[in-house]
């Protein structure tokens, strides 16, 4: 005779004594992980002769390193590249 395990529903099961319960607790600010910045890329990539970008005015640099900075140097990256076009010599 063959005997089937039946399954208890998820609700009823008991937090494992292994894992903390994590209901009513506040990750700590070191845990909260900040939004990414978005790379300004545009899928126009044409460096000058100067290494740099064309289409996001981005340095050869500054593409390569970007998945690499943290927040701060990205946003101060973007900063330099509205600056770059805003004074774009055509």
């Amino acid at each position: 005779m063959k005997t089937t395990k039946t399954q208890e529903p998820l609700a009823n099961k008991e937090p494992s004594a292994d894992k903390e319960p994590s209901a009513g607790k506040e990750p700590s600010a070191d845990k909260v992980p900040s939004a990414e910045v978005s790379s300004p890329c545009v899928r126009n990539c044409c460096l000058d002769h100067q290494d740099y970008c064309l289409g996001c005015f981005r340095h050869l640099d500054e593409i390569t390193g970007w998945s690499g900075f943290s927040n701060e140097q990205k946003h101060q990256v973007l900063l330099q590249c509205r600056l770059r076009r805003k004074n774009r010599q055509p």
